[in-house]
């Protein structure tokens, strides 16, 4: 369950061209986690950002490999939460290859917990807007 929370959390956006991805973290499974500084945009209380994660071994959906993801989500930085808009899975690292699934999201809030990716990349969104 954790996993498939991550995977929806911290997928991306297809289509969007972005000029560099920052490393946030690495999970406890060895994937990375990346977001783009380019893309974060405060709209009151919250923020949105674009997030990429590389897998380090390939993961499947709907009988197809993959190996990133990539999502909009929002962070809401002052009560820890966030959620995801939309997420684009890749049979290629870093968003490469093929496009495996991709579509909007309507997840709802969800604690960031302690120890996870999400709190190393939402202390890093926040700060730096």
């Amino acid at each position: 369950m954790r996993k498939l929370i991550l995977v929806m959390l911290l997928s991306s956006v297809s289509g969007h061209v972005l000029a560099a991805w920052e490393r946030s973290d690495v999970d406890s499974n060895g994937d990375t986690v990346y977001f783009s500084p380019a893309s974060i945009r405060r709209n009151g209380n919250t923020v949105k950002v674009l997030v990429l994660v590389d897998a380090n071994k390939a993961g499947t959906i709907e009988n197809s490999a993959y190996r990133s993801m990539k999502a909009e989500i929002e962070l809401e930085c002052a009560r820890r939460l966030m959620r995801v808009f939309f997420l684009s899975m890749y049979s290629g690292r870093m968003g490469a290859g093929s496009v495996i699934k991709f579509g909007m999201v309507d997840s709802a809030w969800q604690l960031i917990e302690d120890g996870s990716p999400s709190v190393a990349l939402s202390e890093l969104a926040c700060k730096k807007h």
